[in-house]
């Protein structure tokens, strides 16, 4: 019964997982996309050939939101999750679970963030040019190109963080909670 019931929190998780991963790639892009249209018109929409993006920008920004984000989610579940189903007690995995996905998301806010703060920091009309392998041809605002593309890899960055200390956090909890069984047993 226990089996059972880990498999369909996990089951849930992964759900979850996606559901709030897409909406958060879909936040994250239409911001992006608002500080650079040059992001997702000259790159974007052409990585994940998004021909009708003309036609409706926003909800193009959106579809790639979706496609870019949906799968590092269930990785991003799956990875904890299948740590859960192994090593965290059933009456409590759900909530561990929880804890460690808003946890996840909080750092890769963070790292975003830092993303931004990092491209305004270092990249203006004077020093854009140190980057110009990363821009892509026919963009026509450089700069708020380059930020925002610190500001996607920083996310990226904050997915492994994220996933790194979200299982320290999982191992901490299953390691708490063999030593109170053991506790509890003597």
């Amino acid at each position: 019964m226990l089996v059972e019931k880990k498999f369909v929190v996990y089951c849930l998780m992964l759900l979850k997982s996606v559901i709030v991963g897409a909406i958060y790639s879909i936040i994250h892009d239409q911001i992006i996309y608002t500080f650079s249209p040059d992001y997702f018109h000259r790159f974007k929409f052409i990585e994940y050939s998004v021909d009708w993006a003309g036609e409706s920008p926003r909800l193009a920004v959106s579809f790639v939101g979706v496609l870019s984000g949906w799968w590092i989610a269930l990785l991003l579940g799956a990875i904890p999750g299948t740590f859960g189903l192994f090593f965290i007690p059933a009456r409590i995995m759900f909530r561990e679970l929880m804890k460690t996905c808003m946890l996840i998301v909080l750092i890769l806010e963070m790292s975003g963030l830092l993303g931004i703060l990092f491209g305004y920091s270092y990249v203006n009309i004077f020093t854009w040019s140190d980057y110009i392998d990363w821009v892509r041809p026919g963009v026509l605002d450089p700069v708020s190109f380059l930020r925002m593309r610190f500001a996607y890899i920083a996310g990226y960055i904050g997915c492994v963080v994220g996933l790194i200390v979200g299982l320290g956090y999982l191992g901490h909890v299953a390691f708490t909670q063999g030593e109170l069984r053991r506790a509890e047993a003597e």
